[in-house]
């Protein structure tokens, strides 16, 4: 290529369609062997430039060891700056003074994708010049060589990626170590970005709110000051998981461990931060459906917590350790790590964990079937949450109690105490209490008879679960209480139970794999197809005995009983056998549905006639 010494390198890159046709002319004669797709990919990463295409694509021409593939040329560099580009840039880069060079390697450290960067963002990292020097002088002089541009569009500076590859190698090497320049550069900008003023924490809605405490976190781990990383984004932990931000939390705190942590190493200097690390990575774990490192990660929070007497961190580990095992619907293991949590936190007269602890337990039973239990021990958590302010936990007991009271079929009740949830400002809530409160609300109109009004809250429950599902990095996210009703039709309800079916089954989340069981057994008998209706009834109510699930095995009985008599084939004691069970189950329960399996088999009659 052109061996004439550049003053200047102009780096406006051509519009995507006009790169693509210039490739395509390289292409043909340089007998190049691409696709359309793998032209475009070039471009992009090129950024249009002509010239650097033109290098590139004789390089994929002349190397044997692509000789003319491009995709191989993809595949096999994950860099910019091939040799012959990097030479022509270093015409330009030696024409520019000290003070230059030196703004450019620092600022290459931004991510201009991530955050704009303006006047104040290059200023932190010249703290030695005036203001007048830096823009006078060298963001002038640079734009003159245009080595930095500002665009209009994004409001911000930016360098082409071809420069910005060159810079950050000057200013660091070897990426596997960090140079006194490049941890000068990511403090500077570690700084600049704390100095940046956010909203008031009740005022955050979107993660865009506080970005900045993202881009120190990133910076401040670009220099390996792991302190500094943590420190600046405990903050925001609390938002993210209301937020239910999971895959974006993992990834944030992951970054906080080395990568043999499980051999007692860790890179912050507390070992208390450290444990409260890997417990916020196991539960971001457990909203992610990821149970084995979850347990894991709190596993060894529990462990290091122990090992240097920190009672907070020992009773928050097991509180989550007992959230876990409820996920999964172990609900006996998950009682034994709540009983422990407990101890710890009364110990240490920590109300917050004792809240929190005694949320659990009472979802533990309700999902054993213990309901007027449940409401006790929810009771009692309210009580607490009220004492010590905290309105996160209320709004928890107080959605769950209008749950409790729906299934027992007192309205009144329900609507009481969602009222009141209502009533607590959206920022203590969270997007899945939100989209939960939906679905018991949907939940609660079609068991008193107002379908249209259901069906109207059910849709929006939908909706916000398929945002949640997006949030958290997942393909679909869980919802308990979403049936077959929230669907415009049969059809539509199919799809959805089996794919959340097949997720709960690759995920280990028994009690959903046997709720949509249950669902697509209602559904397949409401479309007359009994014996699809038998096969999936029986399998769900299998999955709910095994976990302990009673409340839900009594309704897996009825539905199995009912089935049974309208396919007509059943032995008349096998349909007694599942009806005896249920009755039983309801009684020591104490369960309304024990009216629904007296009538039952009162009158088996009663079922032909509901589906004639």
């Amino acid at each position: 290529m052109s061996n004439i010494a550049l003053r200047e390198l102009p780096l406006k890159g051509l519009e995507r369609e006009a790169a693509v046709n210039l490739l395509e002319s390289y292409q043909r004669c340089l007998n190049l062997t691409a696709s359309s797709e793998e032209l475009a990919q070039l471009a992009e990463r090129y950024q249009g430039h002509p010239k650097a295409l033109e290098i590139v694509a004789t390089l994929i021409k002349d190397d044997r060891k692509f000789n003319g593939n491009v995709c191989k040329f993809l595949g096999d560099r994950q860099w910019l700056l091939i040799n012959t580009l990097d030479r022509l840039i270093d015409e330009v880069f030696i024409r520019v003074s000290a003070l230059e060079r030196t703004c450019l390697t620092r600022i290459s450290v931004y991510q201009t994708s991530e955050y704009p960067l303006n006047t104040a963002g290059i200023a932190a990292q010249m703290p030695e010049v005036s203001d007048y020097e830096l823009e006078e002088s060298i963001i002038q002089g640079l734009r003159r060589r245009q080595l930095l541009d500002y665009d209009d569009n994004m409001e911000s500076y930016q360098m082409h990626p071809l420069i910005q590859e060159k810079a950050y190698r000057l200013l660091r090497p070897h990426p596997k170590n960090v140079t006194p320049e490049s941890r000068l550069a990511n403090r500077q900008a570690y700084g600049y970005f704390l100095s940046i003023p956010l909203k008031p924490h009740t005022e955050w809605q979107e993660t865009e709110d506080i970005k900045p405490l993202f881009r120190a976190h990133y910076h401040a781990c670009c220099a390996e000051d792991w302190d500094e990383g943590a420190g600046a984004i405990f903050g925001c932990y609390n938002f993210l998981r209301l937020g239910f931000y999971f895959q974006f939390l993992k990834a944030l705190y992951i970054k906080l461990i080395p990568t043999d942590w499980k051999n007692g190493k860790q890179l912050v200097t507390s070992s208390e931060i450290h444990a409260d690390i890997l417990l916020c990575l196991g539960v971001a774990c457990i909203y992610l459906g990821e149970y084995q490192i979850a347990n894991e990660y709190l596993s060894h929070s529990l462990s290091v917590s122990r090992q240097i007497g920190y009672c907070k961190g020992e009773a928050s580990s097991l509180c989550s350790l007992g959230d876990l095992y409820l996920e999964t619907t172990n609900c006996q293991v998950s009682l034994e790590y709540l009983k422990q949590s407990l101890l710890v936190a009364r110990k240490i007269e920590n109300r917050f964990i004792e809240c929190q602890v005694m949320i659990y337990e009472g979802a533990n039973q309700y999902y054993l079937g213990n309901i007027y239990l449940a409401i006790e021990i929810y009771q009692k958590a309210l009580q607490i949450a009220r004492q010590i302010n905290c309105r996160e936990k209320q709004v928890s007991c107080l959605k769950d109690l209008g749950l409790f009271y729906n299934d027992l079929g007192d309205y009144t009740s329900a609507f009481n105490y969602i009222n009141e949830y209502l009533s607590i400002p959206d920022c203590y809530k969270g997007t899945r209490s939100q989209e939960e409160l939906q679905i018991y609300l949907a939940n609660i109109y079609f068991n008193k008879g107002e379908e249209s009004t259901a069906k109207t809250i059910a849709k929006k429950a939908l909706e916000i679960e398929a945002k949640l599902g997006k949030k958290s990095g997942t393909d679909a996210f869980i919802s308990l209480g979403i049936n077959y009703n929230f669907f415009e039709t049969y059809q539509e309800s199919i799809k959805y139970f089996h794919k959340r079916l097949e997720r709960s089954q690759k995920i280990g989340t028994r009690f959903d794999e046997a709720w949509a069981l249950y669902q697509l057994g209602i559904i397949h008998q409401k479309l007359g197809n009994p014996n699809s209706s038998l096969e999936y009834f029986y399998k769900s109510f299998s999955i709910f005995q095994e976990i302990g699930t009673r409340a839900y095995e009594a309704k897996a009985l009825l539905a199995l009983a009912q089935i049974s008599h309208i396919i007509n084939t059943i032995p008349q004691e096998t349909i007694q056998d599942y009806c005896d069970r249920a009755e039983q189950i309801c009684i020591e329960l104490n369960l309304p549905l024990l009216a629904e399996v007296q009538k039952f088999k009162t009158n088996p009659a009663s079922i032909d006639n509901e589906h004639s």
